[in-house]
C-alpha cells in the first residue's frame, strides 16, 4: 500500500494529522506514507522515520501553476490511497486527479471525487485526530488513533540542555487569531503567582515583539524570551522539560500533544468542544467559569472581539 496524506492547512492541522502517520505505520505492513503539506510547516515532519516523503504545497506562488506541478509530480508516485484530511477545494483538486482509492470529507467541494466520503462535524469529546481517524478506520484493525508524533533530533535534544537547569514554565501567548489570545495583563499577573525558577516565552519570529512586551512589562528577572531563537523542533525538544507548558487555542499545544509533554491550553474565543483540546497524560484546559453566550465565536477567533468586550479573555489563571 502506497499512502499520500493531504493536510495543507494550519500548523497544528499538520502536526496532528501525523496521528494519522502513526496509526498507518503501526497497523499495517509494508506501508509507504507520503504527506502533502504547506511549506511553510513542512520542518515540523524532520526526521519522521515512518515518512517515506514530505511533498510541500507552496502557497506563495500562484495557485493554479503550483496544483499543476504539484499534480504532475504526485501522479508520478502511483498512489494507491489518498487521505484527504484538508476540506478545502485546492486538496481536493488535487487529491481528484491522481488514480488511487481516494477517501475524504464530504465538506470538501470536490468530494464527489472521493470513493469514500466522511461527514466532518463538531461534537463534545471528539477530537480532531479521532475525525481524521474516521478517514482511515476500515483501513486498519485498531478501534483509536494513535497519538500525533514529533522528532526532534538528537542536535534538537542537544541544543536544549543549556535550558534545562531550573525548575521551568513555558509560556507561548501568540496566536494567529487576536481573539485566541489570552491577555498580556492576564500572562503578567499569572507570571507573578507562579513559583517556577524560570518562565520561557516561547513563539515565531513574529511573536518575539509580543514575549518581548511580556518581558519587559513584568520586571521578573525569572522571564527570559526564547520566541524567534528555537525552531519548532527544538520547541519541541524543550517542552517534555518543563513543569508545566501554557499556551492559546493553538499550534504549540499540539507540538506539547505530540511530545507528551504537560499542558495547559488557555481558551477564549474557543471551546475545546471544537476537538482541538490537548492530549496527554498531564493536559489541562483552562477558560473563563463565567456563561457567556456569545462564546464561542467561532473556530478559529477573530481580529477583536465582535462583542467589543472580550469578557472570554478576562480569567486569572492559576498554576497547574
Amino acid at each position: 500500500m502506497k499512502v499520500l496524506i493531504i493536510q495543507t492547512a494550519f500548523l497544528g492541522d499538520v502536526i496532528l494529522a501525523t496521528s494519522l502517520v502513526e496509526t498507518l505505520a503501526k497497523h499495517i505492513e509494508k506501508v509507504e506514507i507520503s504527506i502533502l503539506v504547506n511549506k511553510k510547516f513542512s520542518s515540523a515532519l524532520a526526521n519522521n522515520p515512518n515518512l517515506e516523503s514530505v511533498f510541500e504545497f507552496d502557497k506563495s506562488k500562484p495557485k493554479v501553476a503550483e496544483l499543476r506541478g504539484l499534480i504532475k509530480k504526485l501522479k508520478k508516485e502511483h498512489f494507491t490511497h489518498v487521505i484527504n484530511c484538508h476540506r478545502f477545494a485546492s486538496s481536493g483538486i488535487i487529491a481528484a486527479n491522481l488514480k488511487a482509492n481516494r477517501i475524504g470529507f464530504a465538506k470538501n467541494p470536490f468530494s464527489m471525487f472521493f470513493h469514500k466520503k466522511v461527514e466532518h462535524q463538531y461534537k463534545e469529546g471528539l477530537h480532531e485526530i479521532d475525525r481524521n481517524f474516521q478517514l482511515i478506520n476500515h483501513l486498519v484493525d485498531a478501534s483509536t488513533p494513535e497519538l500525533p508524533k514529533l522528532y526532534p533530533s538528537k542536535a534538537d535534544l542537544e541544543s536544549v540542555e543549556q535550558f534545562l537547569g531550573n525548575a521551568f514554565i513555558t509560556i507561548s501567548p501568540g496566536s494567529v487569531w487576536k481573539t485566541k489570545q489570552y491577555e498580556t495583563e492576564g500572562w503578567l499577573e499569572f507570571i507573578k503567582t507562579t513559583t517556577a525558577d524560570k518562565v520561557y516565552l516561547l513563539g515565531a519570529h513574529n511573536e518575539v515583539a509580543l514575549c518581548n512586551d511580556i518581558k519587559n512589562s513584568s520586571n521578573d528577572s525569572r522571564v527570559e524570551v526564547l520566541a524567534g531563537k528555537l525552531s519548532l523542533l527544538q520547541v519541541s525538544a524543550l517542552m517534555p522539560h518543563a513543569t508545566m507548558n501554557y499556551a492559546n487555542d493553538s499550534a504549540p499545544t499540539h507540538i506539547a500533544s505530540a511530545t507528551n509533554s504537560p499542558i495547559t491550553t488557555v481558551f477564549c474565543s474557543t471551546a475545546p468542544s471544537f476537538g482541538f483540546y490537548p492530549l496527554g497524560t498531564k493536559a489541562n484546559v483552562a477558560q473563563t467559569s463565567e456563561q457567556l453566550s456569545c462564546k464561542p465565536c467561532g473556530i478559529h477567533g477573530k481580529k477583536k472581539c465582535p462583542e467589543g468586550h472580550f469578557l472570554c479573555g478576562k480569567f486569572s489563571l492559576t498554576s497547574k
